[in-house]
């Protein structure tokens, strides 16, 4: 989504005490509109870069306390405008609108107040993760508003005090009507606590009024309803031993047993594995990587040990399909010069593998869903059935929470997960 809008001071009109009025700049076609803030700031107090006052680190002294406190007012109002304006450039975007003026802009703005509603937050949520390059994550977000859109058609209106403890339950109802699986559903409001959670640090939400926790809506409860997401043995050994007939049919199994091997590897950390994440230790090969989810946080690559099976998989994988540059796998079929764009390549490349995948699961007569998020849930089924500890298995999966596997580690001897995949 295109910016029209920015902040910038005005250098050309000192006040008494030497600070400059903020004002807001909308350009389009090279005509502007300038919007008054009301707000003087000290030109050497403000951050040009992010369009915003530099908050101080570490203060001691009730006076910087103050004059911090007094500059995250100012960010405040300023990120108040900011939400305006993403929500009306949202809705011109939508509207496929491009006649619009920057004086109807301007008017807009001051016809919309913005503190304190979901719409415009989650709206400048989306585009900082997209800025920050976090697509999957955005694009997470991008369906929780589209689901809100529906939901409420009134969404613009919605402030965070409207989200009680009643209208999570009644979103969630909604939901199921609709046909929304358990496990969607958790994740639809899991993301929308998190923008409350958001909102609250923020100062755009009361934590008095929060609908989740202990005596709000529980949204693990749905956890329990979710259906197996596992294949059972019978099914699992049909797809280790029975090719396919149909070369499509046949590329989907083998990548499938790929990620299971691989103790249940995503499909988008799979794709993007380059022959440059294979190392050589004493004790044999390894693919070593990290996940995408988790990389810009503090988390250990994970370790897979490359056995005969992975290696038997990987050749029969690049003999049906040549891989391009030094990709590991065949999977990314272009170059591209972004990860943005190559994001929505393999998303688009997943959704026909998992028609792929269907189509195998009815050739094979396995009577349930078959997605490439099945291996990840089969390993893990696989390895508990094996009485592998979950200590182990949070570090093979690569998982955060104990959600999963209840207990993380942040390093392991990989000689106990060398013989733990034994069992797959």
């Amino acid at each position: 989504m295109k910016k029209y809008h920015r902040f910038k001071l005005r250098t050309d009109r000192l006040d008494e005490n030497g600070a400059c009025p903020v004002i807001m700049v909308i350009t389009k076609n090279r005509k502007r509109q300038f919007i008054s803030l009301k707000i003087s700031v000290c030109p050497e107090h403000w951050d040009s870069d992010n369009e915003r006052l530099i908050i101080l680190d570490n203060c001691s002294d009730k006076t910087e306390k103050a004059e911090n406190q007094k500059r995250k007012e100012v960010n405040a109002k300023i990120d108040d405008y900011a939400n305006r304006a993403m929500v009306i450039e949202y809705d011109y975007e939508r509207e496929n609108n491009t006649h619009w003026t920057p004086s109807q802009y301007k008017e807009k703005i001051k016809r919309q107040p913005a503190k304190g509603k979901v719409e415009p937050f989650l709206i400048e949520h989306i585009q900082t993760l997209k800025e920050t390059h976090r697509y999957g994550t955005a694009n997470t977000f991008y369906c929780l508003h589209r689901k809100l859109l529906k939901f409420s058609p009134d969404l613009c209106n919605l402030s965070f005090n409207d989200v009680d403890v009643n209208y999570v339950e009644r979103f969630n109802q909604w939901m199921e009507k609709d046909g929304i699986s358990s496990n969607t559903r958790e994740e639809h409001i899991k993301r929308l606590r998190a923008i409350y959670n958001r909102a609250i640090k923020n100062r755009q939400a009361y934590r008095e009024n929060y609908p989740f926790g202990r005596d709000g809506f529980q949204v693990y409860a749905l956890h329990r309803e979710t259906e197996k997401r596992y294949l059972p043995t019978e099914f699992l050994e049909k797809l280790k031993n029975q090719k396919s007939d149909n070369p499509q049919n046949e590329y989907a199994r083998l990548l499938f047993l790929f990620s299971y091997y691989c103790y249940g590897i995503s499909f988008k950390d799979m794709a993007v594995l380059k022959t440059s994440n294979i190392v050589k230790y004493n004790s044999g090969e390894y693919i070593i990587y990290k996940r995408l989810k988790t990389q810009e946080k503090k988390s250990s690559p994970i370790s897979i040990k490359i056995t005969d099976n992975i290696r038997q998989t990987l050749k029969a994988i690049t003999d049906h399909k040549k891989n391009i540059e030094d990709y590991l796998l065949p999977i990314v079929t272009m170059h591209k010069d972004n990860f943005s764009t190559l994001s929505r390549h393999i998303e688009i490349i997943l959704r026909q593998h998992n028609k792929n995948l269907q189509r195998l699961a009815d050739e094979f007569d396995i009577k349930m869903k078959l997605t490439s998020y099945v291996a990840r849930h089969t390993a893990a089924m696989q390895l508990q059935e094996n009485h592998i500890p979950e200590h182990v298995i949070s570090q093979m999966l690569g998982h955060k929470k104990l959600e999963t596997t209840k207990v993380y580690l942040d390093s392991l001897d990989t000689s106990v997960i060398d013989e733990a995949v034994k069992v797959l």
